[in-house]
């Protein structure tokens, strides 16, 4: 199969870079310039036949260093980091070259766009958000989504947000809880903040790191099935049993984090914040 890959203009980026800069200023976050410097450093924005080649529609790539062989010896060099778009949401030229995002799913790609930004923008010292382990990555994803629509101010709907939509009701649950501030740190500092507030909210050492044990496998089953087989394994062996974890993680949020919360609380708060939680069901 061919491969396409040609880049496109990334001035693109730059609106969205402000808003998300906007959106923690507002928040009185103290490193946004540390956060501008790390989103100034995606380097290009690549259209590529992603789709076609069984790949995600849309990636953040991170820096990586590679070997390159020039004038006879090979010598290390930093790829930098860069965000891929799949050809399908892209309007070309007569010569094939990528001139700008589809009109018919611009917004929904711009929103998309803001959150591989928002990755690059989280990215340091090894890792992004709260991914400091592969066993983060389903609610880092969430978190990652829900600081996008918030960005935005407007909620994907489950038919176009169907890969994140619980990651990302399981992060509002939590921020929810614990308050936008402890989520920000955690995200964009990398601090323990999000970990220490349910474990000790829990009042169970385990909480924060069995419950993302849970979220990210049902992430990987979806991932472990080939895009050929996912109809014929996926739906039929795989997705009874992720639903049935992904059930399970509800509870156990609810038992563990919602209710000891609710109870410190007074009525008229926790009616206001019941009222929050229905708004993520």
């Amino acid at each position: 199969m061919e491969v396409y890959r040609k880049q496109m203009d990334k001035k693109i980026l730059e609106q969205l870079k402000d808003k998300i800069i906007i959106y923690l200023k507002n928040r009185g976050f103290q490193r946004c310039d540390f956060t501008r410097e790390n989103l100034d450093k995606v380097a290009g924005l690549y259209v590529e036949n992603m789709i076609e080649r069984d790949g995600p529609r849309m990636q953040s790539r991170s820096e990586k260093s590679q070997s390159v062989k020039e004038n006879g010896t090979y010598k290390i060099v930093k790829k930098p980091s860069e965000i891929a778009i799949d050809k399908g949401f892209v309007i070309f030229d007569e010569n094939d070259n990528p001139i700008g995002i589809d009109a018919s799913v611009k917004k929904l790609i711009m929103t998309q766009l803001t959150h591989e930004l928002i990755h690059s923008g989280s990215r340091f010292d090894g890792h992004s958000g709260i991914k400091t382990t592969k066993q983060n990555t389903g609610l880092d994803e969430g978190m990652t989504q829900m600081f996008t629509e918030k960005i935005w101010g407007y909620t994907l709907s489950p038919n176009s947000d169907s890969k994140y939509k619980d990651f990302k009701k399981i992060a509002k649950i939590l921020d929810a809880t614990f308050g936008e501030q402890i989520s920000i740190d955690a995200y964009f500092n990398h601090s323990d903040a999000l970990e220490n507030a349910c474990n000790s909210l829990s009042q169970n050492d385990k909480f924060y790191s069995d419950m993302n044990k849970y979220l990210t496998s049902t992430y990987d089953m979806r991932k472990a099935i080939p895009k050929d087989s996912r109809d014929r394994y996926y739906q039929t062996i795989m997705q009874p049993i992720s639903n049935r974890m992904t059930d399970l993680v509800y509870d156990k949020v609810c038992a563990e984090i919602v209710i000891p919360k609710l109870k410190t609380l007074s009525r008229d708060e926790q009616r206001n914040l019941f009222t929050g939680y229905i708004k993520f069901c």
